[in-house]
């Protein structure tokens, strides 16, 4: 197959084109780039990918973004169009249509898409098919926000409705005054539609406890491939992406997850992201990822390939089932993940995990087979600690401690 990946090579897109490639597919690497910035990443391509080509930024531009797809798409040398991040698949699946007269696309219909990238019309079918949410507010301005002093749960969080990125979407709340201030960040940032909507966002009580997942792979609304894992690091370590993730086996986590997505009639990749709440053991929906998710290199070592399904899903049509994968396998994504949460919340007992790299059913962010595109991304990692650590996040009073303090909220009448 041909593929065409309008996407930079983090870790994920990393991971598929290594596999891809290595299963002699052609992969055509669409860089994403901004007006001024240099193009230096193309020299760090990854020796799988057979041409490089630029783009504009879904980011700047979705429209400018989709146009350069179609002028790339429109001479039907491409099989299979593989988005990855939110910018991507966002501007993709509302324009599919016209894209899909050249090439074939595996992710959903935007109207399906949507239900799951808006987390408030999420939390509206979590309710409706029985999968438990936080308790969830939705002012529809800064006044209503005010009238709900005497009943938001702290801590709290503030979520964009859609968007992605601890850093831009999402904001911590201990008291009220954090959460008026996190409200008017997040409300005052630009809105790009489709790719993310910051206006009006949500507020959600803050669950303690670990992340678990549940990844899939859909077609038309039949489940044809699972995973369950937890994050057993994250960062921001109060609760983010994972850093270090080990795959479960996780019968309720799948079930629960499942239940969304055939609720929506789901097709193509996505990830359901749950909390274990440890004051009442129930699992909590935090939100569906629709689209690949930052950890599917643990999914391939473990065993079940999402990016190459995905391609044969999209040009066969349909696959085989997969439900196969070796439990307790580890995924650790040292740059810049885990380096950053040893950084941002340093003890003796994580940095020692840190040095260790004799860890049974292991594996890294790097390939020695494929080093080049490992380089950039430790070098500013490393870089990023040493000389501009204030990027990284600051540590945070221990929500989880926080939240342990309280039971669980109780959902009140001016709730969704």
């Amino acid at each position: 197959m041909k593929i065409l990946i309008p996407e930079t090579l983090q870790r994920n897109v990393l991971s598929a084109v290594r596999s891809l490639g290595r299963a002699g597919h052609r992969i055509t690497l669409a860089l994403p780039v901004e007006p001024g910035r240099l193009r230096l990443r193309a020299r760090f391509a990854s020796r799988y990918v057979e041409r490089v080509v630029f783009i504009q930024s879904p980011h700047l531009s979705p429209s400018g973004y989709v146009r350069d797809l179609l002028e790339l798409v429109a001479d039907g040398h491409f099989d299979v169009l593989l988005p990855f991040t939110h910018a991507g698949v966002l501007p993709v699946s509302y324009h599919k249509e016209a894209l899909s007269a050249y090439v074939r696309i595996p992710i959903a219909d935007y109207t399906v898409l949507r239900q799951a990238h808006d987390k408030l019309e999420t939390v509206h079918i979590a309710q409706r098919v029985g999968v438990l949410t936080p308790v969830t507010f939705h002012p529809a301005s800064r006044d209503e926000l005010l009238s709900l002093r005497e009943h938001v749960p702290f801590p709290c969080l503030v979520k964009a409705r859609q968007g992605c990125g601890v850093g831009t979407t999402i904001r911590f709340a201990k008291n009220f005054e954090e959460l008026v201030a996190g409200y008017d960040e997040i409300d005052g940032q630009v809105s790009v539609p489709p790719v993310n909507d910051y206006s009006h966002p949500i507020i959600q009580e803050y669950v303690p406890g670990q992340i678990h997942d549940a990844v899939f792979l859909y077609s038309r609304g039949e489940c044809k491939a699972a995973l369950t894992q937890e994050r057993v690091i994250t960062y921001p370590v109060q609760g983010g992406v994972g850093a270090v993730n080990r795959t479960t086996d996780d019968p309720l986590v799948r079930k629960l997850g499942q239940t969304l997505l055939d609720a929506m009639g789901w097709h193509g990749p996505a990830q359901v992201e749950f909390r274990l709440d440890p004051r009442d053991g129930q699992h909590k929906l935090l939100e569906i990822n629709p689209k690949f998710w930052g950890t599917l290199p643990l999914a391939i070592v473990a065993g079940i390939d999402f990016a190459r399904m995905s391609c044969e899903l999209a040009y066969h049509g349909d696959l085989e089932s997969a439900f196969d994968y070796r439990v307790g396998i580890t995924y650790r994504w040292l740059f810049s993940g885990e380096l950053y949460a040893l950084v941002q919340q340093p003890t003796r007992e994580r940095l020692r995990k840190f040095l260790d790299f004799r860890q049974a059913n292991t594996y890294y962010d790097w390939d020695l087979r494929d080093p080049l595109p490992d380089l950039p991304r430790a070098v500013a990692s490393i870089g990023t600690v040493f000389f501009a650590r204030k990027r990284i996040l600051p540590p945070r009073q221990d929500l989880n401690a926080l939240a342990m303090q309280r039971p669980p909220a109780q959902r009140s009448a001016l709730a969704v």
